[in-house]
């Protein structure tokens, strides 16, 4: 399988990058306003029928507050709770020390916010004591259908992953434009966000496309469970997508190899995972 087959992304000596061939996929990293995420401080959320007025009440109070801007205050009504959120920092993250910036320091804003109170009914509660810092929900994506939370079947075949690491500051952007370029090469992609990582899949398949194979160990006798695929539309799928990218990188482990009694350097493989309703359909279940 030829790099021209994947969205692989080299950052180029200028702000960009660019794929090996001219069928590669091509994204610039760093276009301004293209999915740049920003982090808020997120004051409070609010469910219930009655949750709109609540945190629309909430949000003007914070309106209110000296050492606050208003205009910086901002309520996101979403489907089961409306989220009250202040602020606009920008996050930098280095891999090599682990550190995190932000810019600007949101330490004053979170400790002013946690502090505050509001009266109800002659007492004081504190809504804001608990809020901390999240990516502000930037709306909808271009292709909600593509997420992976809407895929039907149980088993999925995860690709790639991209993480907000150093000048790479728009994961979801990302992964939801390596998800568009393999839909144009009539790939069945599918993308999804988590707290930190955003994620590409190709393709759904129900359960009975991978078996679980127990494996007892000659010396130890100590057994050990893996998914083995039976289904060839998966294995076909495999062989087109062998391996796993991290922000558009090839990833290796160093494993022991018991037989040559040393660590060898092996390729990160693409893997099957669960799709999401399939986990909580069996989450439901065990309760």
């Amino acid at each position: 399988m030829t790099c021209s087959n994947f969205l692989l992304f080299w950052l180029a000596a200028g702000l960009g990058l660019a794929g090996c061939t001219a069928n590669s996929a091509r994204v610039n990293l760093f276009t301004p306003g293209t999915g740049e995420p920003i982090w808020a401080v997120r004051c409070d959320a609010v469910r219930g029928p009655d949750r709109v007025r609540l945190a629309n009440h909430r949000a003007e109070a914070l309106r209110r507050v000296r050492g606050l801007k208003p205009d910086l205050v901002q309520v996101v009504h979403q489907e089961e709770e409306s989220i009250v959120y202040y602020g606009r920092y920008r996050r930098q993250s280095d891999s090599q020390t682990g550190t995190v910036r932000y810019q600007p320091d949101p330490k004053p804003d979170l400790d002013l916010i946690r502090s505050l109170s509001l009266v109800s009914n002659g007492r004081n509660f504190w809504p804001f004591m608990y809020a901390t810092l999240e990516e502000l929900p930037i709306g909808r994506p271009q292709h909600p259908e593509w997420d992976l939370n809407h895929a039907r079947g149980y088993w999925t075949l995860h690709v790639a992953v991209f993480f907000d690491d150093g000048p790479i500051t728009n994961r979801r952007w990302l992964a939801e434009e390596y998800c568009r370029e393999l839909r144009e090469q009539g790939v069945e992609a599918y993308f999804h966000h988590g707290p930190a990582l955003s994620s590409v899949c190709v393709g759904a398949f129900p359960q009975s496309a991978v078996q679980t194979v127990k494996e007892i160990h000659p010396l130890s006798g100590i057994a050990t469970f893996k998914n083995k695929i039976v289904d060839p539309r998966l294995l076909e799928l495999q062989r087109r997508f062998p391996e796993s990218y991290w922000n558009g990188k090839r990833v290796y482990d160093l494993v022991y190899d018991p037989q040559r009694g040393e660590k060898v350097r092996l390729l990160r493989q693409s893997f099957v995972a669960k799709l999401p309703r399939a986990e909580q359909t069996e989450a439901v279940g065990q309760k």
